[in-house]
């Protein structure tokens, strides 16, 4: 497994969006850390027009300790794993292409 995706929405009248990740992609100086306590995550998103680049909403949220607890997991297991961007890239894609027919999923 070399990505994650994530489906989210900020709002009822905002339809889902999804993200796709893997921690080999972040530029982070010191490494990836993962916390190993089972606590709560807080997190900041914004919603960008894709087209203008205009922020169209700034969002701060609690993810509960049990699922951030899976989040943090997974991130750790894809970062333990050995990884190639090629490989990555088409994971990604079969991802996309096998739910973008979810119902409710406004893509």
């Amino acid at each position: 497994m070399h990505v994650a995706l994530l489906a989210f929405r900020f709002d009822d009248g905002i339809g889902w969006s999804d993200l796709a990740y893997s921690p080999h992609r972040e530029k982070l100086p010191h490494g990836f850390a993962v916390c190993d306590l089972d606590t709560e995550l807080a997190l900041r998103g914004l919603l960008v027009d894709a087209r203008t680049g205009v922020i169209l909403a700034v969002r701060r949220t609690i993810w509960p300790a049990h699922f951030a607890q899976v989040v943090r997991l997974s991130a750790a297991r894809l970062c333990r794993s050995w990884y190639s961007e090629t490989d990555a890239d088409c994971e990604q894609d079969a991802l996309y292409l096998r739910y973008r027919r979810m119902p409710n999923w406004s893509r």
